[in-house]
């Protein structure tokens, strides 16, 4: 890694597969049943998260990537463009917190699981999804946001 920008591709990377397997017990990938579950209401259910799951958890890191490479973390070679850049992959934490906001939290359960698939998944667990929404969604847009302001105020 000679520069912040590829220092920021390493851990970007390494911090968005955390996120990607943190969401799993969601379920947010379920596209076999999203293509074939018997169950009409829980097939609409798994299309609606499936289609969320794709914005929030592929489209929405890709575009934060994106912003983070072009305008935050710079193409030079020193030790400020890597902490920066390690800063502001951080940020991808944000999209996790953001995700169950909209799909896991408890007043968001039945636009996006059925009351079985919520026993099944065991949803219903403290752990899982013992806050409300806004406790999730108010912490994603702080590392969406912060992480990038405070790497570019480490440069």
């Amino acid at each position: 890694m000679d520069t912040g920008q590829q220092a920021l591709v390493f851990f970007y990377g390494v911090f968005w597969a955390t996120v990607i397997g943190a969401t799993v017990p969601y379920r947010g990938f379920a596209t076999a049943l999203a293509l074939v579950a018997s169950d009409l209401d829980k097939r609409r259910k798994c299309r609606r998260r499936l289609l969320v799951a794709f914005v929030l958890l592929n489209v929405l890191p890709a575009a934060l990537l994106y912003v983070l490479y072009s305008y935050v973390v710079p193409n030079c070679a020193s030790g400020r463009a890597i902490v920066a850049a390690g800063v502001a992959s951080l940020s991808v934490f944000g999209v996790h917190r953001v995700f169950h906001a909209i799909v896991c939290s408890k007043e968001t359960w039945p636009a996006f699981y059925t009351a079985a698939e919520i026993k099944e998944y065991h949803l219903d667990t403290e752990d899982k999804s013992g806050s409300t929404w806004w406790a999730h969604a108010v912490p994603g847009v702080a590392y969406l946001v912060g992480m990038p302001l405070i790497a570019r105020v480490l440069l």
